[in-house]
């Protein structure tokens, strides 16, 4: 897996710094590609407890309802099927994204799976991934590699530009329609929390406000992005699967901030890694190796 050139690097951080996302074309091969396809077969039989099914909601629909799977995801991939671990730990993928964003060092969030299928499906609506996460520090960012080609027709990812530079931080959207059940004491906390959070503006009504980025990629394609910039993606109205391997990446000392609604996931592989992270303290351990820049 060859990595870019140092021109190459050096415009996509520019790209990165500027716009709050950067577009690489072709840094993963044919073979990594159909290793980490071998990979989703295996996850979408092999579904973790936190696996989601992301399909919007039907008129009636609750928390309850059965899953559709036209758009579905999982989480820390790398962790339980070979084809994950070997990409992360093996590739050039932890120097390359942190090149292409300017750091010397960068340190694994978690990985995730994004499938959007064949079928009648899903909008990914306009967000920010900062909100999902229990941390304090903005330095992380995300790769997502193109595991087929993807454009607008089949669910590609748009981005508003800068965006990550508003110094907004934004309300969480739920990607179903359907709104999550909690008890009167954590509801109390989420109020909390969100007493700072500004609502998210209404980007589609107001496209032509925006600088609105996106990119047809092809397989071994992948986008960078701040976790702050607001993005989204249509539904997958083509005939073919839109399969996309995010890894999110860690590049300054981010703390843990544990709260109720951010991702599950998350305070597990937190908490129960060697050592384990307590509130307030920097996310690092086994579950989050570390890579030093290419080049």
């Amino acid at each position: 897996m060859p990595l870019p050139d140092a021109r190459t690097l050096a415009e996509a951080r520019e790209d990165y710094e500027r716009d709050g996302v950067a577009c690489l074309r072709g840094v993963v091969d044919p073979a990594w590609i159909e290793r980490l396809r071998d990979g989703v077969d295996q996850a979408y039989a092999d579904l973790s407890e936190y696996a989601v099914d992301l399909t919007a909601a039907a008129p009636g629909d609750d928390a309850d309802a059965a899953p559709k799977r036209a758009f579905w995801g999982d989480f820390s991939l790398w962790q339980r099927f070979d084809p994950f671990e070997r990409f992360i730990l093996d590739s050039p993928i932890g120097p390359l994204t942190a090149a292409a964003v300017g750091s010397e060092r960068i340190r694994l969030f978690y990985d995730y799976l994004l499938v959007k299928e064949a079928l009648p499906g899903t909008k990914t609506p306009w967000h920010q991934d900062f909100p999902y996460y229990p941390v304090t520090g903005e330095a992380i960012c995300s790769m997502w590699v193109a595991l087929d080609r993807t454009t607008l027709d089949n669910g590609g990812l748009e981005y508003v530009a800068g965006s990550h530079k508003w110094g907004m931080r934004l309300d969480r959207k739920s990607f179903t329609g359907v709104k999550s059940k909690f008890t009167p004491e954590e509801q109390a906390e989420i109020d909390a929390f969100e007493a700072g959070v500004e609502e998210l503006p209404d980007i589609e009504a107001h496209r032509d406000r925006h600088r609105i980025l996106s990119w047809d990629l092809e397989p071994g394609d992948v986008l960078i992005h701040h976790a702050m910039a607001v993005h989204g993606a249509p539904a997958n109205n083509a005939s073919s699967r839109r399969r996309g391997y995010a890894i999110r990446w860690m590049y300054d000392d981010i703390l843990y901030t544990p709260r109720v609604n951010p991702s599950r996931h998350l305070r597990a592989i937190i908490e129960g890694g060697e050592p384990g992270v307590a509130r307030g303290e920097v996310i690092r351990g086994s579950n989050f190796p570390e890579f030093a820049a290419a080049g």
